[in-house]
């Protein structure tokens, strides 16, 4: 294996790969030098770190992981890509990487996610988690206040109550799950930009609102309750609405 690391070279003796049966392989990092661990597409099985230093960027995508260990050692960890792996069960240590920022963990097996996870990730602000078998999400994922981008499709998702309550959250995908309803609080002082829910059962799809904008006969802008409005039972009134914008 080549040394691709952030900080050039690692000391001899810092990794350790072990070849396990069916092709596994096995990787051990004892190192208080590591900046950066990109180690994708090598058929991992088992991962592990006893003194990960101050590592801030570890890729794992794409191998055979169900499991990581001593992931909490990465105290100054920002991004972790975990995508395309078998994990079955969400790796509950990720909650003491307190200063993480992004989170791959998308074409999994997982099901469900436990409850005090996201309330220790408050850096979080990127988390893909589409493509998995999620059932359902922790009622405490609201907590996870500087969440700006959230990708949950190709799920089998039937409630999104967990997530009002999300101000910052600006690009929310939900698209391909099983949601029948939509909550109504999700998009009520919300900071939200881009949301595609397309490929669910909805039966009544989100509200958008109508403003209206009265016009006096001058032709100016209504907004003072106690100036006239010609609008009485005699008189003629056109209501224009632009459905278009």
């Amino acid at each position: 294996m080549g040394n691709n690391w952030g900080s050039g070279a690692l000391p001899k003796g810092s990794i350790s790969v072990i070849e396990g049966g069916r092709g596994g392989i096995a990787l051990y990092i004892h190192s208080p030098h590591l900046q950066s661990l990109p180690v994708p597409r090598l058929r991992l099985t088992t991962f592990g770190i006893q003194r990960g230093g101050d590592a801030v960027k570890v890729d794992l995508q794409r191998n055979r992981l169900k499991q990581i260990s001593g992931i909490t050692q990465l105290k100054n960890l920002t991004e972790l890509n975990l995508c395309r792996n078998e994990f079955t069960d969400f790796p509950t240590d990720i909650r003491g990487l307190h200063q993480l920022e992004k989170l791959y963990i998308n074409q999994n097996n997982i099901k469900t996610i436990p409850e005090n996870v996201f309330p220790s990730l408050e850096k979080l602000r990127f988390l893909k988690l589409s493509t998995n078998r999620l059932e359902k999400l922790p009622q405490d994922m609201n907590r996870c206040q500087h969440l700006n981008y959230l990708n949950l499709s190709n799920n089998c998702l039937r409630n999104l109550d967990p997530l009002v309550g999300l101000s910052h959250l600006k690009e929310l995908y939900v698209e391909r799950n099983q949601l029948a309803d939509l909550p109504d609080l999700l998009f009520q002082n919300s900071s939200l930009t881009l949301f595609k829910a397309n490929g669910n059962p909805l039966r009544k799809p989100p509200q958008e609102g109508i403003r209206f904008i009265f016009w006096d006969f001058a032709g100016q802008e209504e907004y003072y309750i106690t100036h006239h409005v010609f609008i009485t039972a005699q008189a003629f009134v056109i209501l224009a609405i632009n459905l278009s914008r």
